[in-house]
């Protein structure tokens, strides 16, 4: 009998082992302690070949995800962008910038699941996101207060960004606009789910309004700047909405969408 409950005890670890490698790819990173991104010693990066973590460089890819651990508080800090495919921030994480200067971009290539704290929990932070990705998504049982979500590389000329996660932008400097795309010659289509609610605040002193464009930061950026703006659940804008475009390609398009659950009932 003890046997027989032994070899019961070694597969089931066994199972599990294989599980949580199946759920890692080459070259995924995960903290092991707090400290600032672009330090080696708050990372491991996984070996798909020993399956094992070893201490190897900073996260700074498009095709490596990330995760910051339960109890670590990540820093942002030297020179922006750095990048990865999918952020996975666990309940009593925190990824932020600590600071208020100029905005600090993170380039999210695949998805965000925040069940922390992005931000600095009602204080303005730098925290900014380019999404790039085809497909991505923001979702979540966490806080997510940055000062930017903007589409910045024509590497995917469309991005769909879903916001299934209450998303608070403070940007309150220059132009202002918290939301928009920055590159010629794409579609930046951003989906808010029923429920959710994307809320675009000024500053800290609220002087400045937050902002939300299409195509650049006032509506007329240069190039074609195209996309859609899928309001299922609730969009704040404490400041000025962009709704015109100055583009003469119809492939780039700019258009606003308001539902009563799965029916069209505005079209700004």
């Amino acid at each position: 009998m003890k046997t027989v409950l032994k070899h019961l005890i070694f597969l089931s670890y066994l199972l599990l082992s294989l599980q949580n490698a199946k759920a890692q790819a080459n070259g995924d990173y995960r903290s092991v302690a707090t400290g600032n991104w672009n330090t080696a010693t708050t990372w491991e990066r996984y070996n798909s070949t020993t399956l094992t973590w070893v201490t190897s460089g900073y996260p700074n890819g498009a095709t490596n995800s990330v995760t910051i651990r339960a109890g670590h508080i990540i820093t942002l800090s030297g020179t922006s962008p750095y990048a990865c495919k999918n952020l996975v921030l666990q309940a009593g994480s925190q990824l932020y910038c600590n600071s208020v200067g100029s905005n600090f971009y993170l380039n999210i290539w695949g998805n965000i699941i925040n069940d922390g704290i992005i931000g600095n929990s009602g204080t303005f932070d730098a925290i900014s996101f380019n999404m790039e990705g085809a497909n991505d998504t923001i979702s979540g049982s966490g806080i997510f207060e940055a000062s930017r979500l903007r589409k910045n590389a024509a590497t995917n000329p469309t991005t769909n960004l879903v916001l299934a996660q209450n998303v608070t932008l403070r940007f309150g400097s220059n132009s202002t606009t918290q939301i928009y795309s920055n590159v010629a010659n794409t579609n930046f289509n951003v989906t808010i789910q029923a429920g959710v609610t994307l809320n675009l605040t000024g500053d800290a002193t609220l002087t400045t309004k937050g902002h939300a464009s299409l195509d650049g930061t006032d509506g007329k950026g240069v190039g074609e700047r195209g996309g859609s703006y899928n309001i299922y659940g609730s969009m704040l804008v404490s400041g000025t909405i962009y709704l015109t475009n100055d583009n003469t390609n119809p492939t780039y398009a700019t258009n606003w969408n308001v539902y009563n659950g799965d029916r069209k009932s505005t079209r700004l």
